[in-house]
Parts: structure tokens; sequence; C-alpha cells
């Protein structure tokens, strides 16, 4: 996965709000494409050296990748979403938590089925996505029952949501929590405290962060 996929995943479409009156966040995944011929037989020794030292190159180029995305999202649910988007949620009205539900709606799209992750962060990676299902769920709240006046634009939408609800802003909060262990983690960051939220630190704090998880 390369690096842009990473700022794809920090981009939230806000002007095509339908009749559901929210539009999940998608994640744009480039690929690069691999010539696999059907008959190897057919290269001349050059052209499979050349393809070989291409594969290799790919390889290379993402084996930094994991380490780039808990970086992105670290920062992104460290507060980065509301200093990126302070302005438009100053002169719109959206809340903060819309973005949050963004960013958890592009972390479910990379690695809901993905096999790129470290075995020792695995439980710790259930945790988060188990976190971003009840940010989802909770934004459904977030629009339950809530009637649009007749004529109402487009734009105008979020101003008759529901509040965010507790629940979601405190399981953004523990998404914060977690991704700051897994970034000091990966990246080794030096002088940057550990929260005690994830396996793969102390853990401490891991039951709390469970217990939340399995409320109803």
């Amino acid at each position: 996965m390369k690096k842009s996929l990473i700022l794809a995943a920090g981009v939230i479409s806000i002007g095509m709000l339908g009749a559901c009156m929210q539009e999940e966040k998608y994640v744009e995944i480039k690929t690069s494409a691999e010539v696999e011929p059907t008959d190897v037989e057919e290269l001349s020794p050059e052209e499979v050296e050349e393809i070989q030292e291409s594969e290799e190159m790919s390889e290379q180029e993402d084996s930094g990748s994991f380490e780039s995305e808990i970086s992105y999202f670290a920062d992104a649910f460290g507060g980065g979403v509301e200093e990126e988007n302070a302005d438009v949620m100053k002169e719109e009205g959206f809340s903060a938590e819309y973005y949050y539900y963004g960013e958890a709606q592009a972390f479910m799209n990379v690695y809901e089925d993905s096999l790129d992750v470290r075995d020792s962060m695995k439980e710790d990676f259930n945790n988060l996505m188990a976190l971003s299902y009840i940010i989802q769920d909770e934004q459904g709240k977030v629009l339950d029952g809530v009637t649009l006046p007749k004529g109402t634009d487009k734009w105008e939408v979020h101003k008759y949501w529901n509040p965010p609800t507790d629940r979601q802003k405190q399981a953004i909060k523990y998404m914060s929590l977690v991704f700051n262990d897994l970034d000091v983690a990966v990246n080794d960051l030096k002088g940057k405290d550990l929260t005690g939220y994830t396996y793969h630190s102390d853990g401490k704090k891991v039951e709390e962060l469970e217990k939340f998880i399995s409320q109803k």
C-alpha cells in the first residue's frame, strides 16, 4: 500500500449528502499493474531480470507503509482531524465527530480484510476495528428520527442531526489512545508516553478498553 493511500484516507466527502444524510468515506487504493506473461520462456533473460528488479523495488517501497499508516491514524485521531478541518467546522457547523467517523471508516476500509498486520498487534487491531464499528453505529443514532424540513439543501442537512453520542465520543478517545501506543512502538518514538491501552505496550488499561467495547 503506497503512502498515497494514507493521504487519500484523510479525505472526507461532505458535498454528497443524499437522502440517507450520510455518505461513507472511501479509500482510494492505488496498485501497480504486474505483468504476468503466459509463457515465461518468451521473455529474454534481460526482461526477466527487469521484472524481478521491479518486484523487489515494489517490496522495498511497501516495507515502510505500515509505519506510515500507523503514524497517519495516530495523528488523525490525536487531533489532526480537527486541526485540518477547523475552518470548515466553524463555517459550516459540522461536528468534529463527523470527521472522526470518516477516519474510522477509512481504517475499516483499509484493514477489515487485510492480513498486513503484525502478529504481535492483531489483538490491538481487533480492538481498533471494534471501536470503529462502535463509531459507525453511533453515527447511525445521530441520524435516527431526523426529519428534514421540505426543501432542505443538502449542504444544510447536518444542522438537523442529533448531537454526537457520549459513546461515540469515548470510542474516538480510545482510538486515539490505542493509536498513540502503536505509533510509539512501530515508529520507535522517543520521549512520547505510552497510555497502556494496547497489548503491545504494558497493557495495564486494556481490560478497561475491552469492557467498554463489550457494553451494549
